[in-house]
């Protein structure tokens, strides 16, 4: 059995791995949705309109990106959990979205591009929720392993009785 220590959980290299790809994502995200938002009909995975919807998605895209730079920043798991699990949801809702309007995307388009970027899409959003998972469950695992044992009192010793607070109004004891 492993010594636990009382030093923090570490971010895993597994979660730092998904963190800097995620970041690549969100940055070609932004390229194809803010940068060339006209232009979604001939250069993502399905047509956008009016452009500053795609706009908005890409500007939402460089939020995420900015999350997770910083978040590749800490070193600490508990530093890590909130955007990591913020990442996981959003992908799972981008995943069931896809889903329902798969028939939106350019799965058939005559182009080579729209056609490739529906099914990167579709590839992105069922494998980086998977990986995300995994990441998750290794790093609680981690993070429990890792935690120190509690301590445990000799027997006979009683947990101390909780402090009697006067009500708000009593006179103090004398």
């Amino acid at each position: 059995m492993r010594q636990a220590s009382t030093a923090p959980a570490r971010l895993l290299p597994v979660s730092r791995v998904l963190l800097a790809l995620f970041v690549a994502l969100t940055l070609l995200g932004f390229g194809s949705l803010f940068v060339l938002a006209g232009q979604t009909d001939r250069s993502f995975a399905w047509t956008i309109d009016p452009a500053a919807t795609a706009a908005f998605l890409g500007a939402g895209y460089a939020s995420g990106t900015v999350l997770v730079v910083l978040t590749l920043r800490q070193n600490t798991w508990g530093a890590a959990r909130v955007p990591i699990v913020t990442v996981l949801i959003f992908t799972v809702l981008t995943l069931l979205a896809t889903l329902i309007h798969l028939d939106r995307f350019h799965f058939g388009a005559a182009g080579a591009l729209p056609r490739g970027a529906a099914w990167f899409w579709l590839v992105v959003y069922v494998v980086i929720p998977l990986g995300m998972v995994v990441a998750l469950v290794r790093q609680e695992h981690t993070a429990r392993a890792e935690r120190p044992a509690p301590v445990e009192r000799p027997a006979g010793v009683e947990r101390p009785a909780p402090v009697e607070r006067p009500a708000p109004g009593d006179a103090p004891a004398p």
